[in-house]
């Protein structure tokens, strides 16, 4: 069977062991609920499944292979998003690759149970389906670091701004003390 359409017909399976891997390793300041640990993995694996159906040339494989012609999305794609809310939800990065290497896992483990490698097709599935999975751990890093470094510019100017004020008035006050005898 191809991995493809293992994919689509056990999405289900599949995704409760996100959700069941998700749960083990979410923050523990907060308890999530189904929507929130199952947050777009339908959406990323649907776009994974649908790319391993879609024929590729060689040009495409080697820039792929290269970083280049990743899925064109409008606005951000379902990796990116699911990386913003994992940032908000309090996860670290660490946690947000180790979703996406469970994922791996998962999904080429159940694949394995159930189907024996035979041909060279489904050789080529494992290999473009750890290339789509690697292009969505990069969305997800990237949009997660850029998130992150927005969240520190914040911060940065926030408390360049509050401190700015108590420190004109000790100098201020510093000055006047040096003036008086």
């Amino acid at each position: 069977m191809r991995l493809s359409i293992f994919i689509k017909q056990n999405m289900e399976l599949i995704l409760q062991e996100w959700e069941d891997f998700a749960r083990i390793i979410q923050p523990v300041h907060r308890t999530m609920d189904v929507i929130e640990l199952r947050d777009h993995a339908e959406e990323m694996l649907c776009e994974i499944a649908d790319d391993l159906e879609r024929p590729r040339t060689e040009r495409e494989r080697i820039e792929r292979s290269q970083g280049r012609n990743a899925p064109v999305h409008d606005g951000q794609s379902p990796a990116q998003i699911h990386a913003n809310l994992r940032l908000r939800s309090g996860f670290t990065i660490d946690q947000l690759v180790a979703e996406y290497r469970a994922l791996r896992t998962s999904v080429l483990h159940l694949w394995f149970q159930c189907s024996k490698i035979v041909n060279w097709l489904e050789i080529e599935d494992i290999m473009r389906f750890n290339d789509a999975v690697d292009q969505a751990l990069n969305e997800s890093v990237v949009q997660y670091s850029k998130m992150e470094r927005q969240a520190q510019d914040i911060f940065i100017g926030i408390l360049g701004h509050d401190i700015r004020t108590p420190l004109n008035a000790i100098s201020i006050g510093a000055e006047m003390l040096m003036r008086t005898e």
